[in-house]
């Protein structure tokens, strides 16, 4: 680091390159959003202070340019997808030569600057009680300093004994919580899993857009599920024969084919579906679906189905949030960080929850299943009781004020908090964002699952790689 950079205290030149960035316009900002939370059930924000009269619109199923007034104003406008080397250095940023998307040229992060942030509640003379979240690009009195971070912009996937976070790869699912940790610290010092974070994004998501509803905003995402049953076996073959194909089994689908149904992939694992033909041999007509790989030996009623879905699919929106499709079977991007929400359940580290009573820890080296002391802290609300319900408000508490966690349900897929919401007794764990089998309407950003244990592998659910030193 530069002398100058260490006498105005900054710990890395991306901090001294924020801080005059900032400094082009002394005055500094303030973004901020208030929301009536006494009875009310809209999804939708009131834009305060310097977000007053900005426009945030995402890319959903056009190329056309949509206009943003965000993507000029810092911490937004210096949200940037990077490639990181081995050795925790930054070899490129997306844009500049070198850069890659497929790994070549190191991991693929997104770079979430250093800003200063508040959320808190405030009860009116009238009784009625209001939140409020501000994002601003100075030291502000009374803010929290959220310190710059990199979240993989890809669900990581584990190759060759290490974890990544790369394009045109099937990413890693059906493993536990501890299995995950250990693959994210494969890659060194200072990287986790998608950990308390994940928070500090839906604030900075909330002030841009200003509306919980994050599927209207950005998109679906991928949330829809489809499957098919062999009606003819064949031996030593790259194709099933199935009597019709619905639409979420398309060409470039990523596939496993069970023996007898799907989440089973005793036959075949992680294929590509690469063209669908007509078939009829006299006594069966139906459809070919032909799929990437080894021949494999195909039975009646072998199943195939969409599983966890290649990376890369918004790899041309470069830093656009949206989507490229909007229908359910394809991926959604939020300034640089793909299937944000839906694809597959996302494992949210550092949070443990026994009896709907959530503990945080925020130091991630001492990150462990079931504990409920030291250095983990009780939140000040219980979660809610009840599973498969809309989210109608989220907890707060003003020594962990950026945590937010379902407090009561009873909202819809276009009212409150538009996501769902479910829970069990016991000891568990948090998921987020909703996945390729939840009805679409149940998935978004704040789609919440406390409905695990720490030890259950499922197929829907994976992980995302975090770098914090």
């Amino acid at each position: 680091m530069s002398k100058v950079g260490e006498f105005m205290g900054y710990g890395n030149l991306n901090d001294l390159n924020d801080k005059i960035k900032h400094l082009e316009n002394i005055a500094g900002h303030t973004y901020g959003i208030r929301r009536k939370i006494t009875d009310n059930t809209s999804s939708a924000w009131e834009r305060i202070f310097d977000s007053v009269g900005l426009e945030a619109n995402a890319k959903i199923a056009t190329t056309e340019e949509v206009k943003n007034d965000f993507s000029t104003k810092y911490p937004w406008s210096e949200i940037k997808t990077c490639n990181i080397d081995s050795n925790g250095n930054i070899t490129a940023y997306i844009d500049e030569p070198g850069f890659s998307f497929d790994g070549s040229n190191g991991e693929v992060f997104t770079r979430i600057p250093k800003f200063f942030w508040k959320r808190e509640r405030i009860t009116l003379e009238d009784g009625n009680i209001w939140e409020y979240i501000y994002i601003a690009d100075y030291e502000k009195k009374g803010y929290i300093e959220s310190k710059e971070f990199f979240i993989g912009r890809y669900n990581e996937s584990y190759i060759d004994g290490k974890a990544h976070s790369i394009s045109g790869v099937v990413p890693e699912y059906n493993v536990n919580l501890a299995t995950f940790r250990n693959h994210a610290k494969s890659l060194g010092n200072g990287y986790c899993l998608m950990d308390y974070r994940i928070f500090i994004i839906q604030m900075l998501y909330l002030v841009e857009y200003a509306d919980y509803n994050s599927q209207a905003m950005l998109g679906n995402g991928i949330t829809a599920f489809h499957q098919a049953k062999a009606i003819l076996k064949e031996n030593s073959t790259n194709r099933i024969i199935v009597s019709s194909v619905p639409t979420g089994l398309y060409i470039g689908k990523t596939v496993c084919i069970g023996t007898t149904a799907a989440y089973n992939n005793g036959v075949a694992k992680n294929r590509q579906i690469t063209s669908i033909e007509d078939y009829s041999d006299g006594d069966i007509t139906g459809k070919a679906i032909i799929f990437s790989g080894d021949p494999v030996n195909i039975v009646i009623d072998n199943t195939i189905w969409g599983c966890a879905q290649i990376t890369g699919d918004c790899d041309s929106l470069g830093m656009d949030s949206g989507c490229i499709v909007n229908d359910n079977y394809h991926s959604v991007i939020y300034r640089g960080i793909e299937n944000i929400f839906s694809h597959i359940w996302q494992h949210i580290d550092g949070i443990n929850i026994k009896d709907y009573q959530a503990y945080i820890c925020y130091d991630p080296t001492k990150y462990a299943n079931d504990k409920f002391t030291e250095p983990y802290t009780k939140l000040g609300y219980i979660n809610a009781n009840e599973s498969d319900k809309y989210i109608k408000e989220l907890g707060y508490d003003e020594n962990n004020p950026a945590i937010a966690l379902s407090t009561v349900v009873g909202g819809s897929s276009t009212t409150s908090m538009c996501d769902n919401y479910w829970s069990s007794a016991g000891n568990k764990i948090v998921y987020l964002g909703g996945s390729f089998n939840n009805y679409w309407t149940r998935a978004g950003l704040f789609a919440c699952y406390c409905n695990y244990t720490s030890s259950l592998a499922n197929w829907h659910c994976g992980a995302r790689l975090l770098k914090y030193q």
